[in-house]
């Protein structure tokens, strides 16, 4: 019997927890096991490096989507065929922003399936924006109208505007502080890679705009992780959080009723940052025409 070795990474992926429903049926068509290798988010891209280094690896793996690139460019990956594609859906079967980390160069290659998408959003509390005499159609549509917001709020009498990480070290900041460098005309780097961006005036406009609204935490906000910002928020303890788009279970397991009667949502001002997951076939895979098939 041929084994297939499949990794996941991270704890965004709640499906494939217990896959056996989605791989039993394949399994027994196939003749064939599906061995399931689950990763932490924080040691997955060492464990695929080291795969890419040394070998040894898993056959088809669930990767982070803005690590295909890094990947492709050390050559395991195997590209995936016009047809394969087409036997998928097509590409009008995705969002169209996860195929950007998907198809790569040369000739707009596919090296990856987008497996899933991933964004931070803007949670409001529409009766406390109200309050302060806020118009919430226009209340987040730029990076300043936050920050007027917020400061509305606070004239409100409104203890927590927004709770924000500011403890233990948050990987995702950057993720995040993305929509305001974009949104103000920066970016890290030159379309050409050669480039260093970060350090000029318009991404530091940006970065500028959104570390101040760290002005707008209560000093007993000071300190709290990501995951306790939502639990306070949800507890009806802050007006506006920033929160991922996979934090509804954090979310419903605390929240109070006036929270959800009131819970507005929105994009973050600027330009949304959209990643996710892909599913990548590794170039090892080819050494075996039975595992490459499967």
């Amino acid at each position: 019997m041929n084994e297939i070795n499949f990794s996941i990474y991270g704890d965004i992926l709640t499906p494939l927890t217990n896959p056996d429903f989605l791989l039993k049926k394949f399994e027994d068509q196939q003749n064939a096991r599906v061995r399931i290798e689950p990763m932490r988010w924080e040691e997955a891209w060492p464990k695929l490096l080291d795969f890419a280094l040394h070998g040894g690896g898993p056959h088809i793996s669930i990767i982070g989507a803005i690590w295909t690139s890094s990947l492709q460019s050390m050559n395991t990956l195997r590209p995936f065929s016009a047809q394969e594609i087409t036997g998928l859906g097509g590409k009008d079967a995705f969002f169209s922003s996860t195929w950007e980390n998907a198809l790569l160069s040369p000739a707009n290659q596919s090296w990856a399936i987008p497996f899933n998408a991933y964004t931070y959003l803007l949670l409001y509390r529409r009766d406390l924006l109200e309050k302060a005499g806020v118009d919430e159609s226009t209340a987040f549509v730029s990076s300043e109208a936050m920050l007027t917001t917020l400061g509305k709020l606070k004239q409100a009498g409104i203890s927590s505007p927004i709770v924000l990480p500011s403890g233990e070290p948050f990987l995702a900041r950057i993720n995040i502080v993305s929509s305001w460098i974009w949104g103000a005309g920066g970016d890290y780097i030159s379309k050409d890679g050669k480039k260093v961006l970060l350090n000029e005036d318009q991404a530091l406009s940006g970065l500028s705009d959104y570390f101040k609204l760290y002005r707008y935490l209560d000093p007993s906000d000071h300190g709290l992780t990501q995951t306790e910002c939502q639990r306070r928020f949800a507890a009806g303890r802050a007006a506006v959080l920033i929160a991922g788009s996979n934090s509804r279970d954090i979310l419903r397991a605390a929240v109070q009723q006036p929270v959800l009667q009131n819970l507005g949502v929105v994009a973050l001002p600027g330009v949304p940052w959209i990643a996710g997951a892909n599913i990548v076939i590794w170039r090892e895979a080819q050494f075996s025409y039975h595992h490459e098939q499967l």
